[in-house]
């Protein structure tokens, strides 16, 4: 290497090495509002169960059958999004006065009804899985669009998925408040007992309040 003329060598300077984050990650980045890029590495049915398992489980720890509405809405809204992505790529040839004909063709047939979540599911936990299945045909073709787009497409899946974030945090915090409420109130009756007939009865049965006095 030849010398600047004064008898030392010019520096060179090199970037350091992009960091690469793992899918969990990602995750935690994301929900703190830190920079995200997905690619290729995005598996897409995976990310919607891992953000919704762990307050499944927490729900099925206490006992307590929520209102997982919002998040099922939230998981329709980011299959929308991913299809309706993957619906652009596949119209941009086409020439554009004949697109909005297409995408909504294509919309009609990636519509997919949100599935219909019962008491039994909510009780032993297998809702995520229910939730996380709609999004099984999108994964593998959304992954591929991710590692040959603009960051753009990222952009839009990041901020999809930061609704379902914000979804699963709501339910979060409502069981926070349940719980919080059973150890200030020791004596309440749970909801699977306010739900359960027979325990309703053994219930009146134990204060000895008959249900013929009101016959």
């Amino acid at each position: 290497m030849p010398a600047t003329g004064f008898g030392v060598r010019p520096r060179i300077f090199l970037d350091p090495p992009a960091k690469t984050f793992s899918q969990d990650e990602k995750r935690t980045r994301r929900r703190r509002h830190l920079p995200v890029r997905y690619g290729r590495d995005l598996g897409l049915t995976d990310e919607i169960r891992g953000v919704i398992r762990p307050v499944a489980d927490r729900l099925t720890a206490a006992g307590l059958i929520g209102d997982v509405d919002e998040i099922a809405e939230a998981v329709r809204e980011l299959c929308v999004t991913c299809a309706d992505l993957l619906n652009d790529a596949k119209i941009s040839r086409i020439d554009y006065a004949s697109r909005s004909r297409a995408r909504a063709a294509l919309k009609t047939l990636t519509k997919q009804p949100v599935p219909e979540i019962s008491r039994a599911a909510l009780a032993d936990g297998s809702w995520p899985d229910m939730l996380a299945d709609m999004s099984e045909p999108l994964s593998a073709p959304l992954a591929n669009l991710l590692g040959r787009a603009n960051p753009s497409v990222s952009d839009a899946v990041v901020e999809a998925l930061r609704l379902l974030d914000r979804a699963v945090l709501d339910l979060d915090r409502r069981i926070d408040r349940t719980l919080l409420f059973r150890s200030q109130n020791p004596h309440a009756p749970s909801q699977s007992e306010r739900d359960d007939p027979e325990a309703a009865r053994a219930t009146l049965a134990d204060l000895g309040v008959q249900l013929e006095d009101n016959r």
